[in-house]
């Protein structure tokens, strides 16, 4: 299964996905992030896997960062993902996507992704059964790298 609305190749992003793992949805997304003194937003090219996702964040005005993040503690809502600080809502690219076809593609967001990030959920669960170490390792598997 897989749901292509942006070219994977349209930023050098798949090079952060771990080897191994197969892009399954490629789409554009508006990030906020929330900060103490506010918010900062943008938009990213997001690729997910079934492990986790990756996308790219901007530094000044020209260098990008890519981000690959596990699926684990993610909420999934009908056009959006949600971390405690950060926010990726899809957003249409009008270059390969009509408005009709992406209201079609947000109604079944959730429907898509929402079984991916719990069984991923279930996934860790089974691999380390006490709760705290499980938060203990959430927090260090942020996988960085410059793109």
């Amino acid at each position: 299964m897989t749901d292509i609305y942006v070219p994977i190749d349209y930023t050098n992003l798949n090079s952060v996905i771990p080897p191994g793992e197969d892009i399954i949805y490629s789409t554009l997304c508006k990030v906020t992030q929330t900060l103490v003194a506010g918010e900062l937003k943008w938009e990213s090219h997001v690729l997910m896997t079934t492990k986790g996702f990756a996308y790219s964040k901007t530094r000044g005005r020209k260098s990008l960062k890519g981000i690959y993040v596990d699926w684990y503690k993610k909420r999934v809502t009908r056009t959006k993902i949600t971390t405690p600080l950060m926010q990726f809502k899809i957003k249409r690219d009008p270059n390969y996507e009509s408005s009709g076809a992406f209201y079609t593609r947000s109604q079944n967001f959730k429907a898509t992704i929402k079984p991916i990030v719990e069984a991923r959920e279930k996934e860790w669960e089974a691999k380390i059964p006490n709760k705290r170490d499980r938060k203990k390792l959430a927090k260090g598997r942020k996988f960085k790298k410059e793109l």
